[in-house]
């Protein structure tokens, strides 16, 4: 028997020939089948998966939060997520305005970003369209990351 990771990739592929790509309601719709490896991936509990739902809604509008700020030509976001924030059970948000007023808190969101940079460029490092875009993710992360100890 293979690994469930190993059936689930083996599903998703058979559903991708299937449907000339992968659609989400195909996959939801054939892991309805308690047989299936991808069964277990989703809550089929009606309530607890909309209160889920509703979790990701609420963190969507969170993050899509923009407002006016002087002295900046476009909105910016309202919230921001630090990486500290989000290994507490549930998360959490603070405002950007705070955020860039206290220097440790700005600390804290030099460090997400160039995590969340760093994990874009690990995502997309075959685009090598992208490698200005890199450099300067590294050229940043060269000035602002501590070098790890040996």
């Amino acid at each position: 028997m293979k690994d469930l990771n190993g059936r689930r990739l083996q599903e998703l592929e058979a559903l991708k020939q299937r449907h000339d790509g992968l659609k989400a309601e195909a996959i939801v719709e054939f892991a309805r089948d308690e047989n299936t490896a991808l069964h277990s991936w989703f809550e089929w509990d009606d309530s607890q998966a909309a209160h889920s739902y509703r979790i990701i809604q609420a963190r969507t509008l969170i993050r899509i939060m923009v407002a006016p700020v002087e002295g900046v030509e476009h909105p910016v976001r309202v919230y921001v997520s630090l990486m500290d924030d989000r290994k507490m059970p549930g998360g959490g948000y603070r405002s950007m305005e705070d955020v860039m007023a206290d220097p440790e808190l700005r600390q804290q969101a030099l460090k997400t970003a160039l995590i969340e940079a760093s994990a874009f460029r690990k995502r997309y490092k075959e685009l090598t369209e992208l490698a200005e875009v890199f450099s300067a993710i590294e050229a940043v992360e060269e000035k602002y990351v501590e070098p790890q100890p040996a």
